[in-house]
């Protein structure tokens, strides 16, 4: 898969050189419209059903996302930025009759993502898509049962204000559910390419906010051990993880949601 290969190192050098990424949104969309998915072709993109989407790591997640949300089949669900849709896919895969909407700021990862779901379900519109800005979202307020933004917070300017958006479109005792990386990973501290904040900071917004019944779950203890080939294995340190009372700050993605 040589053009994956390059897709991959293609992305690694643009973020070596993005720390600032999150300042401006322009900056955002050009990034992911060099180096996104989209790039690669149809047939190498479907390959990464099994390479990046179904495999442990991403059951962490979608499991995790359902867990710390509350999410219920048939609900109206919204991804906010989705990208080309990782989390969807496994949300339609878990939650089949939900009435499923992505976002993103970028349309060709929407194409992609339209093309993953409509590979793996058969049906071209058994998810929305939409391209928009997540700080100014096209919903009236209360039309999702339950709002998801998963790793977009450290790409935007001012996460106060995007989940303020997020919280507006959601229905009143519905829930917000933001996934973040994590400051207090080792990994990422010293690695990643945008800012990062604490789970205590990212509790604070919910609070200023005015949302209710606030959980916190910290998950991805091993954020790269896709590439050791633990398999199972990492399902075994991932729950480890989550119930060891100081090396449960440390997972590379905070997780929280709060009722609206």
């Amino acid at each position: 898969m040589s053009s994956y290969n390059n897709f991959l190192n293609t992305r690694r050098k643009k973020f070596k050189n993005l720390t600032n990424l999150y300042k401006d949104k322009k900056d955002v969309r050009k990034y992911w419209s060099q180096v996104g998915i989209h790039q690669l072709p149809q047939e190498e993109a479907l390959k990464l059903k099994n390479k990046l989407i179904y495999e442990n790591s991403w059951q962490t997640i979608i499991e995790a996302l359902i867990e710390s949300g509350n999410l219920h089949d048939g609900e109206r669900i919204l991804d906010a930025g989705c990208g080309w849709g990782r989390v969807i896919l496994g949300l339609k895969k878990y939650l089949p009759n939900s009435h499923l909407v992505g976002l993103d700021i970028t349309e060709k990862l929407l194409d992609k993502a339209q093309m993953l779901i409509t590979e793996e379900t058969g049906d071209a519109k058994s998810v929305e898509f939409i391209v928009s800005d997540i700080d100014s979202l096209p919903f009236g307020s209360g039309s999702f049962d339950k709002v998801i933004s998963n790793r977009v917070l450290q790409y935007v300017p001012d996460p106060l204000k995007t989940i303020s958006e997020l919280k507006k479109v959601a229905k009143k005792n519905g829930r917000v559910i933001v996934g973040i990386p994590n400051k207090l990973n080792p990994f990422y501290t010293f690695k990643y390419h945008t800012k990062l904040y604490s789970p205590f900071e990212v509790k604070n917004w919910f609070k200023q906010l005015g949302f209710s019944d606030i959980k916190i779950k910290i998950i991805r203890f091993l954020p790269f051990a896709h590439h050791f080939k633990l398999g199972s294995k990492i399902m075994i340190l991932e729950k480890i993880g989550q119930r060891t009372p100081l090396l449960k700050w440390i997972g590379a993605v905070i997780l929280i949601s709060g009722k609206v």
